[in-house]
């Protein structure tokens, strides 16, 4: 299979902005981070996007095929996602830093 890391960015950045607007709105930000990466630049995009830095970042109950929780670090909204946990529990926790919150 073909895997192209670029794609699987966007689609992380993609899914983390849509929960974070759906749970806080638009105008909960101040700044939106990772704007250019959601429209196809994806320089500078590992500095938003990752894997979790505690592999044991808890996210969600284990009765949903993916699991996404917001946490804030002072004024950063960050969103963490796990993809198809139903198929294997190790599968791994992606970290994707939105954007600022207004105070």
């Amino acid at each position: 299979m073909n895997f192209d890391v670029e794609d699987l960015v966007r689609l992380l950045v993609k899914i983390a902005l849509a929960y974070a607007i759906g749970r806080r709105s638009l105008s909960a930000f101040d700044e939106i981070l990772v704007r250019g990466i959601v429209i196809g630049s994806t320089d500078g995009a590992l500095s938003y996007v990752g894997r979790a830095s505690v592999p044991s970042t808890s996210v969600g109950g284990a009765a949903h095929v993916h699991a996404l929780r917001e946490q804030t670090h002072a004024d950063l909204l960050t969103v963490y996602i796990v993809l198809f946990r139903e198929l294997d529990e190790s599968m791994p926790v992606y970290q994707v830093v939105v954007g600022r919150l207004r105070p």
